[in-house]
């Protein structure tokens, strides 16, 4: 099984630093490597096409790939423009590795994340010349999660780590209909901003403001072990406020990114909006981010649904009535559902990836 993470960014914003990487687009000898290297990818064309580019992360879930985890950067129709493997090998089978959520920040490095051989997770930032310039991990008993990093022009960072906390999780019901053990393990989230020279200035733990029961018993696998709420996106609104993504609490939340109070809670148990235009609401979304126009743009992996399909879908939110208006969506046309992971992106022409 391979999973694919893409992000589109405007061509305009990556277009100096791909000019000087057209002659070495890819690895040492990477032309005779690409059948064996890249995985194919289908596409086909219609209409007017956007002009962005495309980072994706292929990333192998398994030992024994037929392709390595990459970088890449396709053009606007799908052609590979650079290709980065993380392996030593030149064929198959390739094993696992860790690396996800290549993109182009708004400080205008480039980022990915890499599991260390320490077990721990760094984010990376890249140069105009594909370098290696600046690092950071999570602290304070932190570990980094690798689902996503903004860094801002003025050099501060936004991430999110893991903790795990020794929890009474006997009050729970898991998904076989047992009950969670005295002595369990919680995973909690953590948000931590640094300033440029990786000062913490604010930190923010989710089970201090959500409770342990937000969660549903469809994730609470393990009855010793429980991932509570499973952030998937952090977005800076345009007020300077956090969005967050929280796949297991089926819940995006809006958090102070001053005071640390939650601002309110969209869709999931304790859910404060009132659906219009939507009676099938997200679940187990990933992805949630502010548009330009100010709706909020968010893939629904829609695996939980009684009628489970995968969807991007767009809201109009009221934050004064608290009311969440469907203004535009795009299902896939045979109900396929979406077990985990993917995103969806607002092109420069209105598209919509």
């Amino acid at each position: 099984m391979t999973r694919i993470c893409i992000y589109l960014l405007r061509s305009s914003a990556v277009h100096s630093i791909l000019t000087c990487f057209f002659l070495p687009l890819f690895c040492n000898n990477c032309q005779a490597q690409l059948s064996d290297q890249i995985i194919p990818i289908s596409k086909s064309v219609s209409g007017q096409v956007a002009q962005d580019y495309i980072f994706i992360t292929p990333s192998s879930l398994n030992n024994n790939s037929s392709h390595p985890t990459t970088l890449e950067i396709l053009d606007s129709v799908g052609n590979p423009i650079f290709f980065k493997p993380f392996t030593d090998k030149t064929s198959a089978p390739y094993s696992s590795v860790a690396v996800s959520d290549f993109k182009l920040q708004p400080s205008g490095l480039m980022s990915y994340t890499y599991k260390l051989h320490n077990g721990n997770r760094a984010m990376y930032l890249l140069d105009s010349n594909f370098v290696i310039v600046d690092s950071i991990e999570c602290i304070n008993g932190a570990s980094t999660d690798g689902h996503d990093l903004i860094h801002l022009p003025n050099g501060s960072f936004h991430l999110v780590g893991l903790k795990e906390k020794p929890m009474d999780l006997s009050s729970l019901t898991t998904k076989t209909g047992g009950t969670g053990v005295v002595n369990g393990i919680v995973i909690d989230q953590v948000i931590q901003r640094f300033d440029a020279q990786k000062n913490l200035l604010f930190e923010w733990e989710v089970l201090n403001h959500i409770p342990l029961g937000d969660t549903y018993s469809h994730f609470f696998k393990d009855s010793a072990r429980l991932d509570h709420s499973h952030y998937n996106s952090i977005d800076i609104d345009t007020d300077g406020n956090y969005l967050l993504s929280f796949r297991h609490l089926h819940e995006i939340t809006k958090v102070d990114s001053s005071t640390g109070q939650i601002i309110w809670r969209f869709w999931g148990k304790q859910n404060q909006f009132t659906f219009v235009g939507d009676n099938m609401p997200f679940s187990g979304q990933h992805y949630a981010k502010r548009l330009a126009n100010g709706n909020l743009l968010l893939f629904d992996n829609g695996a939980y649904n009684s009628t489970p399909q995968a969807r991007a879908i767009e809201y109009q939110l009221d934050e004064t009535n608290m009311t969440a208006t469907a203004v535009w969506q795009f299902k896939e046309p045979n109900g396929v559902s979406s077990k985990f992971a993917g995103n969806a992106h607002r092109l420069s022409n209105g598209n919509t990836l």
